[in-house]
């Protein structure tokens, strides 16, 4: 499975969310370390290692301000009836999802409530000395962490007084959703934007991400410069170019020319490596559309405003102007500025290195649980979409997981331990937030799908990767303003509706 990783990468990393073209003052914050259980489920494990959290109380009542503190035992003591609005951690460090997740602190100013902030296990500096990340890195150990935070920090049932609402994005958003799942008496309410849930094997069909990208690329066609092909069918072309090389044999002059086509640092030995080219040629133009935000942005690189609209009106530039709307050498200057512009926007870059798609990310933690429990289904098929033909294989992909790890995938179990579509109308207090141009929908929550009254599923016209999670910004569609809104008025309903089961 030459493109896995990219694909995997595309539909659910896309953590290190993007500073805004204006600057934030990023509110102060207090860091505790919890002393949390290695593991949950082996009561004869004593073993235990400091959970890393921040806790910013600027916006709780001055009143009750000095009640709040982290104690000598690394516990939060704080006043009753104050709300707590926490991040449940992603697959990365805590200090980018602090400074960039904007809705946290917007809720928490509107409704004087505490923010918190809980590094995952196995990232930033949330690290269990000495032990195995292979046996104790799981989704089932990661939640308990947090029920096990929220029960020691607020209390239990009639004990706890304080409203407790999560607010999570892509795999962060899954665990908000998750948390309230299977914790609904420690967790009011949940925000999980852009959480694909349900991308899971025998739930969503391993094709659909490719079409949402590619209905952005065709929804931003620039007809006024060029009327006869539509954006995505300009890209598309040029995967056809592209395939012959690595679907038949190719001679040493040809992987030459491709070479220095595309820029490479290493010049191309092989077929297989033209595919590699491909795949990361295809992982450029799917984050571009879910990166295509109102305003610059630097997500994965630097990225201008609209980066997708931008790029649609070079290829239709290309195409006016072309004499020979079959050369493949006018297509493989659009992938190529597709890969340029993704990769490479400030200019700073003598050649592209395929093996390195950029990013933040601690890739072997990520890896690992992309391939523990998160068998994400996902591949390519030309007669739907832009991009060359893949077709997903789930014995090959978990082939590719026991040679690295050496241990047995299990790609059903997380829709067995959280349930699948039919769970959605037995639980209540979460709203899954999607974007337009975002490939993750297609294992998302969404509009149409039966589920419980208070599941609300938001649909953000224009709208990239858990784009309403921001900070906001002047430059942001009417649609994500009406998103928030939404948020708001229901964080405000289940903060509510806990203070009055006190009485």
């Amino acid at each position: 499975m030459v493109n896995l990783l990219s694909v995997l990468v595309v539909l659910f990393c896309f953590l290190l969310i993007s500073s805004q073209c204006i600057s934030q003052d990023i509110p102060p914050y207090q860091t505790g370390f919890f002393t949390q259980r290695l593991d949950h489920f082996d009561f004869t494990n004593i073993a235990t290692f400091p959970q890393r959290y921040f806790v910013c109380d600027l916006y709780v009542k001055h009143s009750t301000r000095s009640s709040v503190i982290v104690d000598d035992n690394n516990l939060i003591q704080i006043d009753p009836f104050i709300p707590i609005i926490a991040y449940p951690g992603n697959e990365g460090a805590l200090e980018e999802f602090y400074e960039n997740t904007g809705l946290v602190f917007e809720l928490a100013k509107y409704y004087g409530a505490l923010v918190i902030f809980i590094e995952h296990r196995f990232y930033g500096k949330t690290i269990p000395p000495n032990q195995d990340p292979q046996r104790y890195l799981t989704i089932e150990q990661a939640t308990h962490d947090l029920a096990v935070f929220f029960t020691e920090n607020f209390g239990l049932d009639e004990k706890r007084k304080n409203p407790i609402i999560l607010v999570g994005g892509s795999y962060g958003g899954d665990l908000a959703a998750w948390m309230r799942f299977k914790f609904p008496h420690l967790i009011d309410g949940s925000i999980a934007a852009s959480a694909p849930i349900l991308f899971f094997n025998g739930i969503t069909p391993p094709y659909l991400a490719a079409q949402i990208a590619t209905e952005a690329y065709r929804n931003l066609t620039n007809f006024q410069i060029y009327p006869k092909m539509t954006c995505d069918s300009a890209v598309k072309k040029g995967f056809e170019f592209l395939s012959k090389y690595f679907e038949s044999t190719t001679s040493k002059e040809q992987l030459q020319m491709l070479s220095r086509k595309f820029r490479l640092c290493n010049e191309m030995k092989s077929n297989l490596e033209v595919k590699v080219l491909a795949s990361y040629i295809a992982f450029s133009f799917e984050v571009l559309a879910q990166a295509n935000y109102p305003y610059p942005t630097n997500f994965f690189n630097n990225l201008p405003a609209w980066p997708v609209n931008g790029l649609c009106t070079s290829i239709a530039k290309h195409l006016a102007t072309s004499p020979n709307l079959e050369s493949e050498d006018l297509y493989f200057t659009i992938l190529f500025d597709g890969v340029n512009l993704f990769q490479n926007y400030t200019g700073d870059k003598s050649c592209f290195n395929t093996s390195n798609l950029g990013g933040g990310l601690q890739w072997n933690s990520w890896s690992l649980q992309l391939c523990n429990e998160m068998i994400i289904p996902s591949g390519f098929y030309p007669s739907t979409d832009m991009f060359f033909s893949n077709p997903y294989n789930l014995k090959v992909q978990m082939k590719a997981c026991m040679s690295k790890y050496k241990f047995n995938p299990q790609p059903y179990w997380l829709a067995t331990y959280f349930g699948g579509k039919r769970a959605l109308t037995e639980h209540s207090n979460i709203i899954f937030s999607n974007g337009q141009y975002d490939a993750v929908r297609a294992g998302s929550v969404e509009k149409g799908m039966k589920t419980s009254p208070s599941i609300i599923p938001i649909f953000i016209e224009q709208g990239g990767h858990h784009l309403d999670i921001r900070w906001s910004n002047p430059n942001d569609p009417q649609s994500v303003k009406i998103a928030r809104e939404i948020e708001f008025k229901y964080v405000g309903i289940w903060i509510q509706k806990f203070l009055n089961s006190l009485n």
